[in-house]
């Protein structure tokens, strides 16, 4: 029993451990996710409303001159240097109005109202530094209302030339998705109107993601480091948790044995006597009820005795090959003369030739339990069927009977010991409520059997019992 104990123990415990640790490394990666996926829509926003760039002010050329043909680039020498931080790539720094101007986001020179606090909102979102216009790397692409590319903007970006940013934004350009965010790969795109026209950033968000998956598995690799260590140490603490119970219930089951066994010679004696008197004076009413006494008496500790035993952690079952067929029909064919005389009627349909490997008193227990059960709460003129029959790979024995209307919560209950669903039936018909407790502590006791009860049609009950 302490084996046991300390199993279930540790696999209740893990179990909640492993929930817990399932939601805190669930919400954290959740909500990680979540705030990169909001950053990554917010800096595209903010790029959007930049009107392609991250640095103060429009950067789309007019008239369609393209990137490659700037003013301060050809002035330098430079032209065409579209090198990824080149302060003079995409550098409004010069004050050429040509490039729109640094106080709104339309490209033409005009004011938009409100652009300011739009700017400054949308740079708190980000967290917006001296460094971020570095590190993000996007390309951004401008097509005019008809639909045809103007120019396209690579100074942000590496992994793309103009050439290439030109065809894969043309190839990924339709209005039918302007103004939602889209995934490719590890690269997010969004299509916006602008400048009478529209606008497609393309931005590159692989360290974002690679982020996410970093936290990913370190938090599954923490989480699974914790859980190991989480398990060796509720194992060697499992047994000092359990073992007041387990005290606890041996001393119980001292009690019982004990206890029966010092009934058992009152009991005795007690026959003995009410024998003499019967010999001595006759029967009467009084001694008649002295002996139906001292027998359901004596049964019951012969139960109760039983159950101790079935209890002990390997209890003393005396396995061999035996013919299932043979000793289910020799057990249950005498209570059809018994069943028939109350007025029941009793069929049978029992497979023949089936040998199992088990107790065979513990199953003639077992059976003679559920019939002497059946005989006691079948209802007038009922009817009590014993079916034996192959389903499967394996052999079922159900024993079934008409009886008064059972509810599920009842029927959850019938295998706990000394309960009964009519305690005043029981009592008239000697039952003691712990028959069907052995019947469950012989189930228990073979690996290779499973019991069940269930109520098939209203007003009949059915134990079941599959022997694998």
């Amino acid at each position: 029993m302490l084996k046991q104990l300390r199993i279930r123990f540790v696999a209740i415990a893990m179990l909640s451990m492993l929930v817990i640790t399932t939601l805190v490394v669930g919400t954290i990666n959740v909500v990680s996710y979540i705030n990169e996926k909001r950053l990554i829509n917010n800096t595209i926003e903010f790029i959007a409303l930049n009107g392609g760039a991250l640095r103060r002010g429009p950067r789309f050329p007019e008239n369609g001159e393209s990137y490659g043909n700037r003013p301060e680039n050809n002035s330098n020498g430079n032209s065409g240097n579209n090198e990824p931080g080149n302060n003079n790539a995409g550098s409004d720094d010069s004050g050429n109005n040509n490039w729109g101007d640094n106080n709104n986001g339309s490209g033409t020179g005009e004011v938009i109202p409100g652009f300011d606090e739009k700017y400054n909102r949308m740079a708190e979102k980000i967290d917006m530094g001296k460094e971020t216009q570095y590190t993000t790397r996007f390309f951004a692409a401008y097509f005019t209302s008809d639909g045809e590319m103007q120019s396209v903007n690579v100074d942000s970006i590496a992994a793309f030339s103009e050439e290439e940013a030109g065809e894969l934004a043309q190839s990924i350009f339709s209005t039918e998705n302007l103004g939602e965010v889209y995934r490719d790969g590890v690269y997010f795109y969004t299509i916006r109107s602008y400048n009478n026209g529209y606008l497609l950033i393309y931005m590159d968000c692989s360290e974002s993601l690679k982020t996410a998956h970093r936290l990913l598995w370190i938090s599954l690799v923490v989480a699974f480091i914790s859980l190991l260590l989480e398990f060796i140490i509720i194992t060697l603490l499992s047994k000092r948790v359990v073992k007041p119970v387990v005290e606890n219930v041996e001393r119980q089951k001292r009690f019982i044995t004990d206890a029966s066994h010092e009934l058992k010679t009152p009991l005795t004696i007690i026959s003995a006597n009410t024998e003499v008197l019967e010999m001595m004076n006759g029967e009467d009413e009084w001694t008649d009820s002295i002996k139906n006494q001292t027998v359901r008496m004596t049964k019951l500790v012969n139960e109760m005795v039983y159950l101790a035993k079935m209890d002990e952690e390997r209890p003393e079952l005396t396995m061999s090959n035996f013919s299932l067929s043979e000793a289910i029909t020799e057990t249950a064919m005498p209570f059809k003369t018994v069943a028939e005389a109350k007025g029941f009627t009793f069929s049978a349909d029992i497979a023949q030739d089936v040998n199992w490997t088990g107790d065979e008193a513990s199953v003639r227990q077992m059976l003679s339990i559920f019939l002497d059960n059946a005989i006691k709460y079948t209802t007038e003129q009922g009817h009590i069927e014993v079916k034996f029959y192959q389903k499967g790979n394996h052999h079922t024995l159900t024993v079934a009977n008409s009886c008064a209307p059972i509810s599920k919560d009842e029927l959850a209950k019938l295998f706990e010991r000394f309960y009964r669903t009519d305690k005043s039936r029981s009592r008239e018909t000697g039952g003691s409520g712990i028959g069907l407790s052995i019947a469950k502590a012989i189930s228990d006791a073979h690996k290779n059997m499973e019991l069940t009860v269930s109520s098939p049609k209203e007003k009949i009950i059915e134990f079941k019992v599959r022997f694998k």
